[in-house]
């Protein structure tokens, strides 16, 4: 039992490491699973013989599972997040361009005590507004399962995107040295279906 156990733990540790809590929530569902079935079967007096033991299996079948449900539910759930709420950022762009129609040039600023425009996806609070030369950058944070990465999704209608690691590079870079590729601080972008929308991770 001892044994079942830390093979179980170690396959925690690794779905936290290297695909994050929501896999590591499916392992633990699956060992509670397995594990009241296995009191429900002791608590019968129907234990199973000791002469073939069932560690082997669990290290072949367990990463398969886990695996398996990794590539089946979790960056599916990921992309449909982000979809929803890249869709659901269509009012609030059609409001910030009528105000640039109206006014020659975009908002200085969105804060204020109500945002009015919310994602309505689950983990995405709000959209984040900061004006960037002609243009301006619409901003969220979406859930990433990969262990110590951050995930930011951007639009700027002039593509000229930008997402810095630290508020100090916005106070010291002016805003076209922003565009240059050292002073971002993030490891990976990529392009979205969506026109003018992008993501990048952060470590």
């Amino acid at each position: 039992m001892i044994k079942h156990l830390l093979v179980w733990l170690a396959l925690y540790l690794a779905a936290v490491l290297h695909s994050g809590f929501t896999l590591a929530c499916a392992v633990v569902l699956l060992w509670l699973y397995l594990f009241r079935r296995t009191w429900l079967r002791f608590r019968r007096g129907v234990e199973a013989p000791e002469r073939a033991s069932v560690l082997p299996l669990y290290l072949i079948a367990v990463p398969v599972i886990v695996a398996l449900l990794q590539f089946a539910f979790v960056e599916r759930a990921v992309e449909f997040s982000r979809n929803r709420a890249i869709l659901n950022s269509a009012p609030l762009i059609a409001a910030i361009e009528e105000y640039r129609t109206r006014n020659g040039h975009y908002p200085t600023s969105l804060l204020a005590e109500w945002p009015d425009y919310l994602p309505k996806v689950i983990g995405i609070p709000q959209y984040h507004y900061q004006p960037h030369g002609d243009g301006y950058n619409l901003v969220f944070e979406q859930f990433n399962y990969r262990f110590g990465t951050r995930e930011f999704v951007i639009y700027n209608p002039r593509d000229q995107h930008v997402m810095t690691a630290h508020a100090r590079d916005i106070l010291e870079f002016r805003p076209e040295q922003l565009v240059v590729e050292r002073t971002r601080g993030y490891y990976a972008q990529h392009d979205l279906p969506q026109p003018h929308w992008k993501y990048v991770l952060f470590d």
